[in-house]
């Protein structure tokens, strides 16, 4: 797991909450919410996007498990 790139590992993000036009600006115009990339935990786990990678490589690389289990340990998520 690594820091989310999008939240900055708060875990929340900031979007707009107004439609004025910036004359009209109070200063309010946006609101915390949950990150949607991380689900709010401010983490990242990149598993969900990297097994379809590591499929692909055990196919085109003819990995063994032995092969397999250290790239995975050895690589840092």
């Amino acid at each position: 797991m690594r820091e989310c790139k999008e939240c900055n590992g708060v875990g929340k993000i900031e979007v707009m909450n107004c439609n004025n036009q910036s004359s009209e600006c109070c200063g309010g115009c946006t609101k915390e919410v949950e990150c949607e990339e991380c689900g709010g935990l401010g983490t990242f786990n990149y598993w969900n996007y990297i097994e379809e990678d590591f499929s692909e490589m055990i196919e085109n690389w003819d990995l063994t498990k032995q092969e397999l289990k250290y790239l995975i340990d050895n690589t840092n998520f």
